[in-house]
């Protein structure tokens, strides 16, 4: 028995994308003194087809991973820290290690300290021209953010750690319109 693909049975109708510009503010707590690395997850939620047009619905998990240095120890406590380092040193050597059991690795980046997570979810809107479709027709499609700028610091706490700012992204939707 041959399954056939639901969508070989469909006219395509046309493909349509478009660029969406967002923009978010961000409240970082506790605050920030470095971010480690960024990660988009978007997705389309809901459409809704007019003639000519979708109104695509969508949303974007915004997730950054970043530093923040806890509390500070008198000069007196990092000194004894380090006498104990040393000592700890001399009966055993600490090294970096990162096996690989199938080809070959080396550890190329590490951050000490405390790495926190900031995690947002936005919703978008946006029209997207489709010349031909009409309501009825099934709509498929993909969002993904593809562009983004770097994190603008507009709050910063007088020990230089920043507890808000701004980030612009750009979001790439792309639909197909297929009818039976």
């Amino acid at each position: 028995m041959e399954i056939i693909n639901p969508t070989e049975l469909r006219q395509v109708v046309g493909n349509g994308t478009a660029q969406l510009l967002c923009e978010t503010y961000i409240k970082i707590k506790p605050p920030m003194s470095k971010i480690i690395r960024e990660l988009f997850t978007a997705e389309i939620t809901d459409y809704t087809v007019f003639n000519d047009k979708v109104l695509v619905k969508g949303a974007v998990e915004h997730t950054f991973y970043y530093l923040h240095p806890h509390g500070k120890k008198s000069q007196d406590e990092q000194n004894e820290e380090g006498k104990k380092d040393r000592d700890s040193e001399a009966s055993e050597e600490k090294t970096d290690e990162f096996k690989c059991l199938d080809g070959w690795g080396s550890l190329v980046e590490c951050y000490g300290g405390i790495v926190h997570f900031h995690q947002q979810l936005f919703e978008f809107t946006g029209p997207v021209a489709i010349p031909g479709v009409i309501p009825g027709d099934v709509i498929t499609g993909t969002a993904q953010v593809t562009d983004y700028d770097y994190f603008a610091a507009c709050e910063i706490e007088p020990n230089g750690l920043i507890s808000g700012g701004t980030q612009t992204f750009k979001i790439d939707v792309t639909l197909k319109a297929t009818r039976d």
